[in-house]
Order: C-alpha cells, then sequence, then structure tokens
C-alpha cells in the first residue's frame, strides 16, 4: 500500500515549505542578477520533461536544449526573457534559474515552480502509482516522472484549445501563427515582439485566415474575453473543483479540454481527461476502453492521476517512435 493521502499532502506541504525558504533567501536584493536554484523533491525524470517541453516548443518563445529550458514572456506590460538550467547533480536535481528582470523575479520563481513540478516529492508519488502492477515496471525504469505544469496559464489554456482534434505538430504551428500576428501588432507600439499574446489582445484579435474552424477562432475569443473579466483564472486562484465547470461553461471546452488545462494550471495531483482516446488505448492495450472503463480503471491511481497519464502518454510515445 502506499501512504495515505492525508500523510502524502503533510509531506508535500513541508517540502513545499523548504523550497519556499530558499526563495526566500534568494529573492533577498543582494542576490539580484543572480542565479537563483531550486532543489526537486524526490526523484526526478529530468529527460522526461525536456522531452514533454521540445515536442511543444513554440520557435522564437520557447528554446528546448538538452538541460535547459528558456523563453521570452510578456509580464509587468513588457518582455522577459528567462532561462531555466536542469542539473542532475548528486543526490538532488536542481533548477538554476536566469532572468534579467528582477522586478517580476517572486513571480518568475513561482511559475518555475510550477511548471516543472518541483515541490512534489517524486518517491512518494512513485511508491503510491507502483501499487498496480500495471505500473510498477515502468516506475522502475523511469522514475520520478512530473506533471509538466504551465509557465502562463492563459497561452496553456489557448494552446489546449488549438490543439482540440488535430496533433501536437499542427497545434503547435496555429500558435506560432498566434504569435506572428501578434509580433506584427506588438512591432507597431514598440513592444517585446516575441512573446505570447495576452487575453486583452485575443480577446479583440482579427483571427480570420488562421487555417482553422470559425467555431474554433470564437472559443478562443471566449476564453480571453473570460479571462480578461476574470470569470476564470488560470494562475492558481482556482482549484480545480472551480475552473473545470466555469471553462466548461464556455462553448467549445469540452471535458478533455478542461481537465486538461486543469491539469497544466491548477497542478492538482488528481487530473484524468477519460476522453483522450491515446490514453484509453493505452489503458485498454491498444484497444481503446471507454471513458467510463477508463475512469473507473483509474480508481486505483487517486490522488495522483495526473502522474499516471503523464506516464500513459510517455509510454505511448516510445511505442509509436518504435514502430516508426
Amino acid at each position: 500500500m502506499g501512504p495515505e493521502p492525508g500523510q502524502a499532502e503533510a509531506r508535500l506541504m513541508k517540502t513545499k515549505g523548504a523550497a519556499r525558504l530558499r526563495e526566500d533567501a534568494a529573492a533577498d536584493p543582494a542576490s539580484v542578477g543572480k542565479p537563483v536554484s531550486l532543489t526537486f523533491a524526490g526523484a526526478v525524470d529530468l529527460q522526461g520533461l525536456l522531452d514533454f517541453l521540445a515536442t511543444r516548443a513554440l520557435p522564437g518563445v520557447e528554446e528546448v536544449g538538452s538541460s535547459h529550458y528558456a523563453r521570452t514572456w510578456q509580464g509587468g506590460g513588457r518582455g522577459v526573457r528567462i532561462r531555466v538550467d536542469l542539473d542532475a547533480g548528486a543526490g538532488a536535481a536542481r533548477a538554476h534559474i536566469h532572468a534579467v528582470d528582477a522586478s517580476c523575479r517572486a513571480d518568475l520563481l513561482r511559475r518555475v515552480r510550477r511548471m516543472f513540478d518541483i515541490d512534489r516529492d517524486g518517491c512518494i508519488i512513485d511508491a503510491a502509482l507502483a501499487c498496480d502492477p500495471g505500473m510498477a515496471a515502468d516506475i522502475a525504469a523511469r522514475p520520478g516522472v512530473r506533471v509538466p505544469g504551465a509557465f502562463d496559464g492563459f497561452e496553456t489554456a489557448v494552446r489546449a484549445v488549438l490543439g482540440q482534434q488535430v496533433s501536437v505538430a499542427a497545434a503547435r504551428t496555429l500558435a506560432g501563427r498566434l504569435v506572428d500576428r501578434f509580433a506584427d501588432d506588438a512591432r507597431d507600439h514598440g513592444q517585446a515582439t516575441r512573446a505570447f499574446p495576452p487575453a486583452e489582445w485575443l480577446a479583440g484579435a482579427d483571427l480570420r485566415d488562421f487555417g482553422m474552424p470559425q467555431s474554433r477562432c470564437d472559443t478562443l475569443q471566449r476564453l480571453a474575453v473570460a479571462a480578461v473579466a476574470g470569470d476564470i483564472d488560470l494562475e492558481g486562484r482556482m482549484d480545480k473543483r472551480e475552473l473545470v465547470p466555469a471553462l466548461r461553461a464556455l462553448k467549445g471546452i469540452g471535458p478533455w479540454t478542461a481537465e486538461y488545462i486543469a491539469m497544466r494550471c491548477t497542478h492538482d495531483p488528481d487530473c484524468f481527461p477519460a476522453e483522450d482516446l491515446v490514453l484509453r488505448r493505452e489503458m485498454g492495450g491498444d484497444v481503446a476502453l471507454s471513458a467510463a472503463q477508463a475512469r473507473t480503471h483509474a480508481e486505483r491511481w487517486r490522488p495522483w492521476r495526473s502522474y499516471a497519464v503523464i506516464r500513459l502518454w510517455q509510454r505511448a510515445a516510445r511505442r509509436l517512435r518504435t514502430r516508426s
């Protein structure tokens, strides 16, 4: 048996507190301009994190290397550049954060912690999931799989909508078109030119000729309007129980999209997009389970279903690479 959920969460709270202490010390004015280091709790699969991000990286906005992630972000009304170097280290993995703008340093560190899932103890999660014989071998081979979170919640939500019924590569192409259009508009106003467009811009943008159905363009703009109005919050002030119904209330956002956005934006460890076909095929041994069957099967993974989902997606990707 794995640890009880209450025990696991208590240990996670202690870990999170330690991470915040490290962050507060690093945010001292004397440290401005120096890299900040955050230590991952427990085991961590750094390569899995980088592979996930590399597959989705937006040219001109994001850059993923063999051991680093860098990006531009529209923070505080201007472009901010950040780089995260990942180091397996001796005994503990670390993320070293380089940011040029000290004015939004604390916010950047919060975003990095969420994106790289730094604070949850991978050993606790692995021990719980390994109780399922179908997961045990994968966990032994690849300990410490993390859930890649959102650096920017609105950006992640937009990209989830763009990814409806298309491949990851096609969704990335569509997101690149949004960035290009925003870059053209921003350049006219002397702003950063390679950041992802904020909700305020997308709410009023002309999305004709984007190579996607008008219904999806309308969904994007409903999402942007809701974000600007505060009807949805994608930066942690809404938990999964609040965010999923709020997203589902927007025409064009179904259960898969809402659950996926919640998994990446709220950092909830127990999300499960049961409608995902790849996930259902992997659970059924290439014969897809129904969504209801998948939900029943996944009960054994509570309260860590988000981590099981990432593991199954990774397993499916490895199978695809082997076949090709």
